[in-house]
């Protein structure tokens, strides 16, 4: 298991009971340290970016060790960038494969009916194809997202560092978010 060095600061809040308790076990320390796959150093300039940033971090290696501990290949899930569309913005979107895949095959079906004939199933006759709106194709792949979701809660239950690199997750992202809240 490889130890990832991780620098935070600002969440000393967050772990403060774990590591008041690492420090008066001074074996159980090291005997844990070399178990958990993340190292937290803490420094004291922190920034929101660096927050982002450690989270992109995490989200890769959450998603990183979901996809080693999945055998389905089409539950996978990958991150990436775009720019969606009216925007200039780049966004990170971290996606199944079943759902890429379902949009390209939405979005090719919708193209080809564009020109195609209206009564060889074009546009405007039976059995067109429309395109779905990223909401409609998330409800019309429900099922999948319903095993996926089975998927993880699995691997929360009988892998460790999955649930260990998914509760560093779930705090960090809290985190971000209550920093948001006290910004405003």
């Amino acid at each position: 298991m490889k130890l990832h060095q991780i620098q935070i600061a600002g969440i000393l809040s967050l772990l403060a009971p774990t590591l008041v308790m690492a420090q008066n076990s001074s074996t159980e320390t090291d005997s844990t340290a070399s178990s958990l796959p993340y190292q937290i150093t803490i420094r004291p300039e922190f920034t929101w970016s660096d927050l982002r940033k450690l989270i992109v971090d995490v989200e890769d290696d959450f998603y990183g060790k979901f996809n080693e501990l999945n055998i389905d290949d089409a539950y996978d899930i990958y991150c990436y960038k775009y720019v969606p569309t009216m925007s200039h913005i780049t966004q990170r979107v971290c996606e199944p494969l079943f759902m890429i895949d379902a949009r390209g095959l939405n979005a090719s079906e919708a193209a080809f009916n564009l020109v195609s004939p209206a009564g060889d199933g074009g546009h405007s006759g039976p059995g067109s194809t429309p395109l779905y709106s990223p909401s409609e194709m998330r409800n019309h792949e429900g099922l999948n997202y319903e095993v996926l979701q089975e998927k993880m809660e699995e691997f929360m239950h009988t892998d460790k560092e999955f649930s260990e690199i998914g509760s560093v997750l779930g705090k960090l992202k809290y985190r971000l978010q209550n920093r948001k809240k006290e910004s405003n």
